[in-house]
């Protein structure tokens, strides 16, 4: 898989706040030409996991589709997980690809047998990330 920007487990940092002005916040962003001849999935923003409190503003995603090699590739501008709660997707931006909001049944639970685990077999099991229970 291949990310131009990737956050997990992001939070506000005051627990009374994360949907206002202490929101984690993506803004400003341009990401053109993302391309991969080995990734199935390129995704120019991916919020991951149980995330909270992240503001998405004025972000413009049009990922390259010319590096398109095969019809179960999957092309998103931005990618979301149900799990993440407090996220605002402002109207300003302009993800070209979509957005794609994924349910816990579409995510990826385990990593392969042959993925290292830096801190033995159960540091990651959901996905790579440490924050996905």
């Amino acid at each position: 898989d291949l990310r131009g920007i990737s956050v997990a487990a992001v939070s506000a940092y005051d627990d009374d706040l994360r949907d206002g002005n202490d929101a984690s916040t993506i803004r400003s962003n341009t990401i053109t030409n993302l391309k991969s001849e080995a990734a199935k999935l390129i995704a120019g923003v991916d919020v991951q996991g149980v995330s909270t409190g992240v503001d998405l503003e004025n972000n413009y995603v049009n990922l390259d589709r010319t590096a398109f090699d095969s019809p179960d590739d999957k092309w998103i501008g931005l990618r979301l997980r149900e799990s993440a709660s407090g996220i605002a997707v402002k109207q300003n931006n302009n993800f070209v690809q979509g957005v794609v909001i994924e349910s816990e049944s579409q995510q990826r639970q385990l990593l392969p047998d042959y993925h290292p685990r830096p801190a033995g077999d159960s540091e990651w099991p959901n996905n790579g990330c440490p924050f996905g229970h």
